[in-house]
């Protein structure tokens, strides 16, 4: 069997050295308790994500931060804004990380509540710090494909947020699909139909009609960044 260029995965694992700040996000779509202001989903599974990497869950470390400190939860990873929600449970199910988030009585969380009940905004993901990581083992590439170039063995979470773009194929908000195109169309309609405010929609990714990403403010890393977003 063919187990793929083994030094790019060297490489990859250098860029993802303890102490590398992660950020991975998922698919699995979160279900949504208007009346309670609860949002339910899957935070990450162990399941290969579109940088053909894997995290593991029971290296998760859920003590040293998040949630055992802090339980902050964020939209976008946006650490510098006020939080939107706050981490009501957050356990391990399975071969993942699932959480229950109350999202606050703000105007932001009010139009956030109502993008996730329309699927607009469709996914938890997660970021951490690397404490461990390595290239797969022949077992894990028979589990995870020959294509996964790296196994995030020990992982500190630091954040989990509220995401519209994922990057893990199954870590969504329960009961909501994972369509880019269609989730950025709900938010125009939504706009459109006075439902949400027209800087939250810019926040959750809106295109404009030159199909241009509106100004947030965010900044994406390149490769080195090692980022790596949970859903």
């Amino acid at each position: 069997m063919n187990y793929g260029n083994v030094r790019s995965r060297i490489a990859k694992t250098a860029q993802c050295s303890p102490g590398n700040v992660v950020v991975k996000a998922g698919e699995i779509t979160p279900s949504v308790d208007m009346s309670n202001r609860m949002v339910y989903g899957w935070a990450t599974r162990e399941i290969k994500d579109q940088e053909n990497e894997v995290v593991v869950a029971d290296g998760l470390d859920l003590t040293t931060y998040f949630p055992a400190k802090v339980k902050s939860v964020y939209f976008n990873h946006d650490i510098e804004e006020e939080p939107v929600g706050t981490a009501r449970r957050c356990y391990r199910k399975g071969d993942g990380l699932y959480l229950a988030t109350h999202i606050l009585p703000t105007a932001f969380g009010n139009d956030l509540l109502i993008m996730v009940q329309h699927g607009a905004v469709g996914h938890y993901s997660i970021g951490g710090v690397v404490l461990d990581a390595s290239p797969p083992n022949p077992d894990e590439m028979s589990k995870f494909g020959i294509d996964t170039e790296l196994m995030l063995r020990r992982v500190m979470l630091r954040e989990v947020s509220l995401v519209a773009m994922p990057c893990l194929p199954d870590a969504a908000l329960e009961g909501i699909a994972p369509d880019y195109d269609k989730s950025y169309a709900k938010i125009d309609e939504l706009l459109t139909k006075g439902l949400i405010r027209r800087k939250s929609a810019i926040l959750a990714g809106l295109l404009d009609a030159d199909r241009t990403i509106y100004s947030t403010g965010i900044e994406f890393g390149n490769d080195d960044d090692c980022g790596i977003r949970f859903g």
